[in-house]
C-alpha cells in the first residue's frame, strides 16, 4: 500500500459493517470511517449486527465488545461459523486480557482502543486490504499466486500435501540458502520455518497442514518457540479443480508482542487484585477478603451441613505503644504478631486485619467449643511472646471472642457483631478469651 489515496481507494469499495451501542462514539467514529468507505451499515448492539450482517453482502466488520443482548464477541463467533473469511477489528475501551486472548481465538484482525488512533486505523486497514487482495488472488487463480504472495507484509507460502513448499513469500526466499534443507528444489514447510527435519508435531507446535487436510476448514493455532517467540499461524485449504484439498496457504505472523502485553495486563491485574484485598502493613487479608470469606464459609458450611469458628482479636494496650513509642513501633508490633500467629494458620483459614489493632481468624472444620478454646489459646500464646522492637522491650497482649457457626448466628454480620460481644467481655474480665455463647 503506497499511500492513503490508495488505501481509500481499496477500502471505498469494501461494504462496512459498524457496531457501536454508544450513539456519541457512533458519531465521532463515523466522521472519520467515512473517509475510507462509501458503504457504512450501522448496527446499535450484537443482534442488529448479527441481523445486518446477514441481510446485507458484508466485507469488514468493526465492532464494540460490551453491548447489551449479544456482545460483540458473541457476534463475531456467531458471524464467523457463517463466513470464516470476513474481516473483523474490535474497536473497544476494554484492555481485560480475556478479551486479547478470546479475540484472538476467533481470528479477529486487529484491536483498535477507543477513541480511534487514525495511524493504528490506516496500519489495520493497509494489513486487511492486502490480506483480502491475496485471498482474491488465490480464488481466481493460482498460478498468478507468487506475485501475491511476494506483495504481503507476512510471511506466505502455499504448501502441497508432501510439505513440499509449491510457492513463498521473497523475505522466505531470500533467506532459504541460509537454511539446512535436504532437497532444495523441493523444499519442506517445517525445514524452511522450523528449522527441523520432521513435520511439526505436540502442543506448541501442532500441524497446520495435518489439521486442515482432515477437516477440509481453514484453521489458526499459535507455535510457541523456546526463545519465547509466539507465531500465528492460519491455514486455509487450498482445493484443484475438481474440489479435493491439495494442500494449504499458509500465512504466519508474530504475535509475541500481543501475547506478552496480555500477560503484562494479567499480572498487573492480578497485583492490582491482590493489593485490594490485603493490609498494606501486615499482609494478611483485609476487611473486605474478610467479608468475602466469611460469605464463602457460610456457604459452604450450610451445604456441607458443618461448623467453623470465628475469633476476633483485639490487642491490648496496644494504644500506650502508639502514644509513647510512636507509631513506627507499633507498625513494627502488628507486623510481629503477624507473622507468629500466621505460622500456626492452615491453606483453608482465613486470619485478616479488620482494623487498626483488631485481627479475625475463620477456621473451617473447627465446631467444638474445647478445640476452639484450644486454639484460641493457641494464638493468644503467639501474641504475648515478648518482643524486642528497635531497643524496646514490648509486652503484647490481647483479648479474644470465639464463635461458632451456625450455633451462635446463622447471620454473618449478626455473628461478627457475637464475636466482638464476646471480645469486649473478655477484656472486661481476668480471662482472655471468651465464648460468646457461655456468656449469654
Amino acid at each position: 500500500m503506497k499511500d492513503i489515496q490508495e488505501l481509500i481507494h481499496c477500502t471505498s469499495k469494501l461494504n462496512l459493517l459498524y457496531v457501536e451501542d454508544d450513539t456519541s462514539t457512533m458519531e465521532a467514529s463515523l466522521f472519520l470511517l467515512e473517509n475510507f468507505f462509501d458503504t457504512i451499515i450501522t448496527a446499535v448492539d450484537g443482534k442488529d449486527g448479527l441481523e445486518k450482517f446477514k441481510n446485507n453482502k458484508i466485507d469488514l466488520i468493526i465492532t464494540d465488545i460490551n453491548m447489551p443482548y449479544i456482545n460483540g464477541l458473541e457476534m463475531i463467533d456467531e458471524i464467523k461459523k457463517r463466513d470464516r473469511e470476513v474481516k473483523v477489528i474490535i474497536f473497544s475501551a476494554n484492555i481485560e486480557p480475556k478479551f486479547f486472548t478470546e479475540s484472538i481465538k476467533l481470528g479477529v484482525d486487529g484491536y483498535l482502543l477507543k477513541p480511534i488512533d487514525m495511524s493504528q486505523l490506516i496500519k489495520l486497514l493497509k494489513n486487511i486490504v492486502s490480506s483480502m487482495r491475496l485471498r482474491d488472488e488465490i480464488n481466481k487463480n493460482t498460478k498468478q499466486l507468487q506475485t501475491v504472495v511476494d506483495a504481503s507484509h507476512d510471511p506466505i507460502m502455499v504448501i502441497k500435501q508432501d510439505y513440499t513448499i509449491d510457492f513463498m513469500s521473497k523475505s522466505i526466499k531470500d533467506n532459504i540458502h541460509t537454511l539446512d534443507i535436504a532437497d532444495r528444489d523441493n523444499p519442506k514447510c517445517y525445514e524452511v520455518s522450523y528449522h527441523r527435519d520432521t513435520p511439526c508435531d505436540g502442543e506448541n507446535h501442532r500441524c497446520p497442514l495435518k489439521d486442515v487436510m482432515e477437516t477440509q476448514k481453514a484453521t489458526t493455532i499459535v507455535h510457541k518457540y523456546k526463545d519465547g517467540r509466539y507465531i500465528e499461524v492460519g491455514a486455509t485449504p487450498l482445493f484443484d479443480e475438481e474440489d479435493r484439498c491439495v494442500g494449504i496457504v499458509e500465512v504466519s505472523r508474530d504475535i509475541t508482542k500481543h501475547i506478552t502485553d496480555k500477560e503484562r495486563l494479567e499480572r498487573q491485574k492480578e497485583i492490582l487484585q491482590y493489593k485490594a484485598q490485603h493490609d498494606k502493613l501486615t499482609g494478611l487479608a483485609n476487611k473486605s477478603l474478610f467479608e468475602e470469606r466469611l460469605k464463602e464459609a457460610i456457604v459452604e458450611a450450610d451445604k456441607n451441613r458443618t461448623k467453623f469458628t470465628l475469633f476476633f482479636i483485639d490487642l491490648n494496650k496496644f494504644k500506650w505503644v502508639n502514644d509513647n513509642l510512636g507509631h513506627d513501633i507499633g507498625d513494627l508490633v502488628l507486623i510481629n504478631i503477624a507473622k507468629a500467629v500466621a505460622k500456626d494458620i492452615r491453606k483453608e483459614d482465613t486470619f485478616a486485619r479488620i482494623g487498626g489493632d483488631e485481627f479475625t481468624i475463620i477456621m473451617r472444620g473447627i465446631n467444638q467449643e474445647d478445640e476452639a478454646m484450644i486454639l484460641a489459646q493457641k494464638v493468644l500464646d503467639s501474641i504475648e511472646i515478648p518482643m524486642v522492637c528497635r531497643g524496646h522491650d514490648i509486652d503484647i497482649s490481647a483479648s479474644i471472642g470465639v464463635v461458632i457457626y451456625p450455633d451462635d448466628s446463622k447471620d454473618e454480620v449478626a455473628l461478627l457483631k457475637c464475636a466482638d460481644m464476646a471480645m469486649y467481655r473478655a477484656k472486661g474480665s481476668d480471662t482472655k478469651i471468651k465464648y460468646y455463647s457461655k456468656e449469654i
